[in-house]
């Protein structure tokens, strides 16, 4: 069976994440290998995130897991995971 596209951040308590923005449409049914919708090309998901005024100040870290499977027309690929680790600074205003 295939696994579905997630994605997941694991930021701060004190960060503001939105929704995932992502303009991708499913283009193919792929139902005789268990999979109900297929993207294909590529594309980019955004996901905006909010730093409060009274956020702690220094340097943050924010993991971001992709766990997805590739597949063509004849057979699927084992699922996969890609994770990236993106650091940001939180500095006062001033």
């Amino acid at each position: 069976p295939s696994r579905p596209t997630k994605l997941t951040l694991d930021a701060p308590a004190w960060a503001m994440l939105e929704e995932i923005d992502s303009p991708l449409k499913p283009t193919i049914n792929m139902s005789e290998f268990g999979i109900e919708t297929w993207y294909e090309g590529n594309h980019r998901w955004l996901r905006r995130l909010t730093i409060p005024a009274d956020a702690p100040r220094g340097e943050f870290t924010i993991p971001c897991n992709l766990f997805f499977q590739a597949c063509n027309a004849s057979q699927c690929l084992p699922p996969d995971q890609l994770t990236v680790s993106p650091k940001f600074i939180v500095l006062d205003k001033d």
